[in-house]
């Protein structure tokens, strides 16, 4: 006996199966042709400053991750707007990356703080924001620390692959803004 489309125990499970497929297929070629976006929030019990300079300041960036191995500078420290620097970072148990970024935009102010760090590497160009605001609910030591990456590809296998990858992503992006969250509420409350 062949088993049709038409048999109707089976055609519910084929329509199933054909449209969760075209939604798959229509995400999957969007995130190809558009690039991958994934961006996390923290609400954190810390002032604006401390928020940023997790995610700024060359000395405390190490020490929030123990993945960052070193920082080598093309220009001086502090981070400044279209400053140039190489992160070196472990990648599982042995891989080393390093990765040249560029700071493309920095407002270091009190109220609301951003940076933008650009970055091609690996076929793909890597645009990610940092924008601290403070929560309205809770005050001045209340704050919304909010991590944006753009990974647009340019090349062929990290057209098709950065799709896949960005669960990866995404889970190293929450690991990343959870370390900042726990070092600026642990050091905060040693205040």
């Amino acid at each position: 006996m062949v088993t049709t489309l038409s048999d109707k125990k089976l055609s519910p499970v084929f329509g199933t199966l054909a449209f969760v497929g075209a939604i798959l297929a229509y995400f999957y070629q969007d995130a190809v042709s558009n690039g991958v976006k994934i961006t996390v929030r923290r609400s954190m019990s810390c002032t604006a400053k401390r928020a940023f300079q997790a995610v700024s300041d060359f000395d405390v960036m190490p020490k929030i991750s123990s993945d960052i191995l070193k920082y080598d500078f093309v220009d001086d420290p502090p981070m400044h707007l279209n400053m140039r620097f190489s992160e070196t970072r472990k990648m599982g148990s042995s891989d080393v990356l390093v990765t040249n970024l560029q700071v493309t935009e920095y407002d270091n102010n009190d109220k609301s703080p951003h940076a933008r760090m650009v970055a091609d590497t690996h076929g793909t160009i890597w645009d990610t924001t940092f924008d601290v605001v403070r929560n309205n609910s809770s005050g001045d030591q209340e704050v919304i620390l909010e991590i944006a990456m753009h990974a647009r590809a340019h090349q062929l296998m990290p057209k098709l692959l950065n799709p896949i990858m960005q669960v990866l992503f995404r889970f190293g992006l929450n690991s990343h803004i959870d370390q900042v969250k726990i070092w600026c509420e642990k050091e905060q409350q040693e205040k």
